[in-house]
């Protein structure tokens, strides 16, 4: 054989293994294809096979959060149902409560009401000799004005000028010269303010029929009332209201009472005090004028 034969044998020889080549090639990749298809439908079907219980597995959990939910609600009701248990159980305890407490209250009042019925501080000492011997001479002095005003000038005029309240008058400021309620001011205002109570109480109750009862008692404490507001309080002053109210009809519809006994009368004693009470020597009236 010559050069040039060798040489197409050699090149057919080769185009042959080429071919034979690619044709293997072709196969490998129509298996590997192959495979990646059969691998895939394996992966599919694992994942269908793995998400199916999965979906069961989600659907069961679901229900147990449902059921956990109702148990959950269940578990709220009987909660409110032990809070309105409470609610009304602690209502009722503070309601008992509130009425222990009432009670306690009730009955610490009353012992502290009780207990002031024992006092506690000792009484005053009593006056001297001197003290009572001066007691005595104004106050006899005192009265005597009155009374001789009374029985020798008024009586005849068909009027009055003696008072039992200037009898408890003359306790104060004869026999306690010192005391505030039997300073000028209360001695003269508190007769003249208890006479104006007496007076009105008198016309609006008494001669409307009303009950003299209830006028009693009305004129007294509105007299009281009227001595607190005009700082003049003065014991007898109540008596004087009193009076007003009891005593038969005078002139003017009563309210002559008020000027004849009750202020001329006042002032009398006053002018008295003034006079007698300066005489002794451990006396000194008034304390204050106003």
């Amino acid at each position: 054989m010559n050069e040039i034969e060798v040489d197409n044998l050699s090149h057919l020889s080769k185009n042959v293994a080429t071919d034979n080549i690619d044709n293997i090639n072709n196969d490998i990749e129509l298996e590997t294809i192959q495979n990646d298809n059969n691998n895939r439908n394996y992966n599919n079907t694992d994942i269908e096979l793995e998400t199916e219980p999965n979906n069961n597995n989600n659907n069961n959990n679901n229900n147990n959060n449902n059921n956990n939910n109702n148990s959950n609600n269940n578990n709220n009701n009987n909660n409110n149902n032990n809070n309105d248990k409470n609610e009304i159980t602690n209502k009722n305890e503070n309601g008992e409560n509130e009425k222990i407490n009432i009670f306690l209250s009730i009955k610490l009042y009353f012992i502290q009401y009780f207990k002031k019925w024992k006092g506690g501080e000792k009484s005053p000492a009593r006056a001297d000799l001197e003290e009572i011997g001066w007691s005595w001479l104004t106050s006899f002095i005192g009265i005597l004005v009155l009374a001789l005003l009374h029985y020798r000038v008024t009586v005849e005029k068909e009027t009055i000028f003696l008072l039992g309240s200037f009898a408890a008058s003359a306790v104060l400021i004869f026999g306690a010269p010192k005391s505030p309620l039997a300073q000028p001011r209360n001695l003269v205002l508190g007769h003249i303010v208890s006479a104006t109570v007496g007076s009105i109480v008198r016309v609006a109750l008494v001669y409307t029929n009303a009950q003299t009862e209830v006028a009693c008692a009305l004129a007294v404490s509105l007299a009281i009332v009227g001595m607190h507001f005009t700082k003049s309080i003065h014991p007898p002053g109540g008596a004087t209201a009193l009076i007003c109210v009891m005593s038969a009809e005078q002139r003017w519809r009563g309210f002559y009472y008020i000027f004849v006994p009750v202020a001329s009368g006042s002032l009398t004693m006053l002018l008295t005090a003034l006079i007698v009470n300066n005489f002794a020597r451990k006396r000194k009236y008034p304390v204050f004028w106003w």
